[in-house]
């Protein structure tokens, strides 16, 4: 009912003295160092790592140019162009970075990485290599040596052990005594809901109020998440 839309993240920089052509050139090595950047996924759901892509070209948006209005109003319409964008995964890349120019010395890096090939502990890799590679292009880590593939080989493999039968046959002699989803009240319904967005929100909670909603939850037998 919450389809179409696209699980990934959007991150947006602001940054002075930004060299692109050598952002650009970091993060081709990257993607030349891990398989999945290289990934796209077939209509029968199977998963394809590309041998070769071409280079990564970042698309510059340059509106130096423009006054301050005009490029808040630009600004906002990448954003809203960007961070709800849903990837085609039969097409590489699953991923995407661009610049916008706000002045000489100025300008917003924008980044968008589907989770279909990142998750969260691969994207910190991702963005901590991407940053060794920009500060010093001159840079050569070690091969990754061991790929995606190899782990998806290696759990189907370890679907064949004794191990894993047993467990299996474990949580199938508990799934009929296993709860069921928490049925909670909404405001509507998911189906009408016709373009759903997903937005990260934030608050700071005094401990009173902390313990006031561990409270309500423990009433509702529901955990405070």
């Amino acid at each position: 009912d919450l389809g179409g839309v696209g699980a990934h993240s959007y991150n947006e920089l602001r940054i002075r003295n930004f060299d692109v052509e050598r952002f650009e050139a970091a993060l081709n090595k990257v993607i030349a160092r891990h398989d999945m950047l290289r990934a796209i996924f077939t209509d029968d759901g199977q998963q394809q790592v590309l041998a070769e892509v071409p280079a990564y070209k970042i698309a510059i948006h340059d509106i130096s140019d423009q006054g301050p209005e005009a490029q808040e109003r630009a600004l906002n319409a990448n954003r809203n162009r960007l961070s709800h964008q849903v990837f085609d995964a039969g097409q590489w890349p699953l991923f995407g970075f661009e610049v916008t120019q706000l002045g000489d010395t100025l300008c917003h890096l924008h980044m968008s990485l589907d989770a279909l090939i990142l998750d969260a502990a691969s994207t910190s890799i991702f963005l901590y290599e991407l940053n060794r590679f920009y500060a010093d292009p001159a840079l050569e880590l070690p091969e990754v040596g061991v790929s995606f593939r190899d782990y998806v080989l290696a759990e189907q493999e370890f679907r064949k052990s004794e191990s894993y039968r047993a467990d299996l046959d474990y949580w199938l002699s508990h799934y009929d005594d296993m709860p069921a989803g928490t049925q909670l009240p909404l405001v509507r319904t998911p189906e009408s809901l016709k373009a759903p967005e997903f937005v990260r929100r934030e608050k700071v909670m005094s401990r009173d109020e902390w313990t006031a909603l561990k409270q309500v939850a423990n009433e509702q037998q529901v955990t405070p998440s």
